[in-house]
Order: C-alpha cells, then sequence, then structure tokens
C-alpha cells in the first residue's frame, strides 16, 4: 500500500521501545505473576468491531488500555475516544464506544454515498471507514499510540491519515509541536529537507541535488520553504518521528513522506520537557 511506509515509519523500532526495567520479571516465588498484576503496569486489551453490507464496510481496531496508572489509563482513553470522534462521556466504556464510533463512521459515508447517488451516479462499491489505533512503543517515561484511518467515498481511489501521539506517563500530558522550539529557523528546516529526501531515497529514488528534491515536491518556491508537518511529531527509540500526509507536500503517488530524525541532531531543538522524556 502506498501509506505502508508512513507506517513502518511511525512503528520504528516498537520491539525494542520498551524499557527494560518494565521488560525484566522476577523468576521464582511467584513474583512474575505478581508484577504482571501490578496496577503501575499499563496493559491492554484489543478491542474491535465490523459493520458491512452494501453500502459501507466500518472496520475499528483498538488497542485499549485496562490497567495501569490512573492519569494515564484516563489520558490514553481520552485520546482514543477523541480520535474516534466520540463524546469523551464513553472513553471509559470501551463497548459504548466502540458502538458509538462504528455507527457514526456508517452513517455518514452512507450520508456522503447517497448524495452522489442523487446526483445521478450509480454502481458505486461499498464506501469504506477504518481506524487502526495501537500502541506504538513505550518507556517508563513515555508512550506513543499510533493511528491509521484509511476511507473511500468514491473516486479513483481512497486516502489514508496516518498519526501518531506521544504521551507522558507522569500526568498524562500530550506531547507534539511542545516538544520543539526554534522549528522556523534555517536550522531546523534543513534537517526536514534532509528527512524528506531521505524518504525518496529509501524509496529507490536517488536525491542528488535540492533542485531534484524540489521538482519531487509540490511546493512552492524553493526547498527551503518546506512547510511542517500538519500531523504532530512523536518520540521512538531513535528519535523524533516525523510524517506529511498525502498531497501535503507531494503527489498521491509518493505516499506519505516520513522519517525519523535522531536524538543527536535534533537534541538542539527539543524542550526541555522533551529531553527530560529521552534522557535515562
Amino acid at each position: 500500500m502506498l501509506w505502508a511506509s508512513a507506517l513502518l515509519c511511525l512503528m520504528a523500532g516498537i520491539t525494542g521501545c520498551n524499557n527494560a526495567k518494565q521488560a525484566k520479571t522476577a523468576s521464582g516465588n511467584g513474583q512474575e505473576k505478581n508484577m504482571a498484576a501490578s496496577p503501575q503496569v499499563l496493559t491492554f486489551d484489543s478491542i474491535g468491531t465490523e459493520q458491512s453490507d452494501s453500502i459501507v464496510e466500518v472496520k475499528l481496531s483498538v488497542q485499549y488500555p485496562v490497567s495501569g496508572p490512573q492519569v494515564l489509563v484516563d489520558s490514553i482513553r481520552r485520546y482514543i475516544a477523541e480520535t474516534l470522534i466520540v463524546d469523551q462521556q464513553w472513553a471509559n466504556d470501551r463497548d459504548s464506544l466502540l458502538a458509538i464510533a462504528a455507527r457514526k463512521g456508517y452513517s455518514t459515508m452512507k450520508e456522503d454515498r447517497d448524495e452522489i447517488i442523487a446526483d445521478g451516479i450509480m454502481g458505486l462499491p461499498p464506501f469504506y471507514y477504518s481506524f487502526n489505533i495501537t500502541k506504538n512503543c513505550e518507556t517508563d517515561k513515555y508512550i506513543t499510540m499510533n493511528c491509521g484511518y484509511e476511507e473511500f467515498r468514491g473516486g479513483p481511489h481512497g486516502s489514508f491519515i496516518a498519526t501518531a501521539t506521544t504521551i507522558r506517563k507522569s500526568d498524562g500530558k500530550r506531547m507534539g509541536w511542545n516538544m520543539l522550539t526554534k522549528t522556523d529557523t534555517p536550522e531546523f528546516r534543513k534537517l526536514m529537507i534532509k528527512g524528506v529526501r531521505q524518504y525518496f531515497e529509501e524509496c529507490g529514488e536517488k536525491v542528488e541535488s535540492d533542485e531534484q528534491l524540489k521538482d519531487m515536491l509540490i511546493i512552492e518556491g524553493s526547498v527551503s520553504n518546506l512547510p511542517l508537518p500538519q500531523a504532530e511529531p512523536s518520540l521512538t527509540p531513535k528519535g523524533v518521528a516525523f510524517c506529511y500526509q498525502q498531497y501535503e507536500i507531494a503527489a498521491y503517488a509518493v505516499g506519505l513522506p516520513s522519517f525519523t530524525i535522531s536524538y543527536a541532531d535534533i537534541r538542539p531543538y527539543l524542550t526541555d520537557e522533551a529531553l527530560e522524556l529521552i534522557e535515562e
């Protein structure tokens, strides 16, 4: 899929992200079982629902927090409800959360499809609406959640949005652009340009100059005018991840330009709050 590279970027290092302190379990005397049952260990349950017919297909898949520090569990549940476009009052009721989200998704897509049919366009395939919310990675200081949203509303192809959200464990605060400073400087933009170039090269394109890179993009002016992504950046084991959406800076066929800037390179642009999250 065109968006696969973006998801791979956002998921990079998932197996190595869990902090060693959380990964260790004691052996013997039932200590391992006691640690697993500890309310301070963040645990998830995979939940989901599907609703489909000849008109609309809806699919929701969520990793839902079931136990752990309450401030963190509540924050992640609110994030899930907000992402699924469901009122916050249902954040702690996972069955209702999914049911309402599926019902709203189905209704919205059916209304859009009915409007197109009313304009005289017949023979439409089912419209499609899908959310996939998963845990990307976790340390003892933060957790990063991923969301992939896919839809089809007629036309030559569907669309896909990939986002990630980092949540501070100590108080449940969401971290994004508030982790960075001096992002309007030429030096920071050079890091972003380097990341976009890296994306194209990993896709098999040879980029020898900024002028050549500019020809691959749909931005105004030179590559020095490269805008920041609309989606929030997120923390990963290897650095800060960025993801541009479809058509944001490049044609649909390019996919979702995404990359990770290493902590060594981006450190001068991290706020004190962000530095606290990545330091041992």
